[in-house]
């Protein structure tokens, strides 16, 4: 075990609903049980490594690992790494207060349980602030811990309500992608649902470049045959679809926005030569790419 390095820490905690926040500021530091309660990691700056029940993740500034009270694991903040983070430890009493009252979540409700955030069921993963509701309670967090000297402050239950409203709002679609994979094994479906994840960050990134859906299945380990059925039984889509959508809309923000000529944009969309283009644009939208184009 490393000895510990680093360890700052200011503690935010509300006993009568077991709830607490931890700011901390890390280096050559090593827990073996990071996990107390259902746990958000958010990392601020620099990044945090994980292991979460034998899967690794490595949490980089603006990103945040989920992992309940069953999740086991660890934490490594190497010795010539620092890191900035913040932890909040929320309680299976108010995940049951907050879903005991109904709406917003009445379609979660029919679906699982409170018991369900804190259970083995559980899908551990790692999200981005900006892409999810409950980045943005993060990233609210983070700026109040910014605006206060030494971090003196005092964060009230509501903000614990909002925050578990917010994921569950995140996990609905997670939890109904799950139930589209078909294995017995809650972890082989685990597993699928990160891989195929991964594949569909991987596009979203990189939908410009010429790379292959082949070329993203074998990067996560998968057939391209199996990414595809995975992906269209996940998202409704199919990658290939997912890409050229992806495409066609840039291309629609570089006619209204830019001043670039059809054939230009064309080609910065990746959607071949201006023909081409044309006919794409026109079976996507029932318009030509010209009655859009600024030139």
């Amino acid at each position: 075990m490393k000895k510990p390095g680093t360890f700052i820490v200011k503690n935010i905690s509300q006993k009568e609903i077991g709830c607490q926040i931890n700011y901390s500021e890390l280096s050559n530091f090593f827990h073996e049980k990071p996990y107390r309660k259902f746990s958000i990691k958010y990392v601020i700056e620099g990044s945090e490594n994980y292991t979460a029940n034998g899967v690794k993740y490595k949490v980089n500034a603006g990103e945040y690992l989920l992992a309940s009270s069953h999740t086991e694991g660890c934490i490594l903040v190497k010795e010539n790494q620092y890191a900035k983070g913040i932890c909040i430890d929320l309680s299976n009493d108010v995940f049951a207060e907050v879903m005991a009252q109904g709406a917003p979540m009445d379609e979660l409700n029919e679906l699982i349980t409170s018991n369900f955030f804190n259970s083995t069921q559980f899908l551990e993963n790692k999200f981005q602030v900006t892409s999810s509701k409950t980045g943005a309670q993060l990233i609210q967090l983070h700026n109040q811990f910014v605006l206060q000297k030494d971090f003196e402050m005092s964060v009230d239950n509501g903000f614990y309500f909002q925050l578990i409203e917010a994921l569950i709002s995140d996990y609905i679609p997670i939890y109904k992608q799950l139930q589209q994979i078909s294995s017995k094994k809650i972890k082989t479906r685990k597993d699928l649902w990160r891989k195929t994840n991964e594949g569909m960050n991987m596009l979203n990134e990189l939908y410009l470049q010429e790379i292959s859906v082949r070329q993203i299945a074998r990067a996560i380990g998968l057939s391209e045959y199996y990414f595809f059925r995975l992906f269209k039984s996940i998202y409704q889509i199919s990658p290939y679809q997912f890409v050229l959508n992806k495409r066609l809309k840039y291309a629609t923000s570089l006619l209204i926005e830019s001043d670039l000529n059809i054939s230009e944009i064309a080609d910065q969309s990746a959607l071949g030569d201006i023909f081409s283009f044309s006919k794409i644009f026109k079976k996507a939208y029932g318009i030509s790419p010209s009655q859009l184009s600024r030139k």
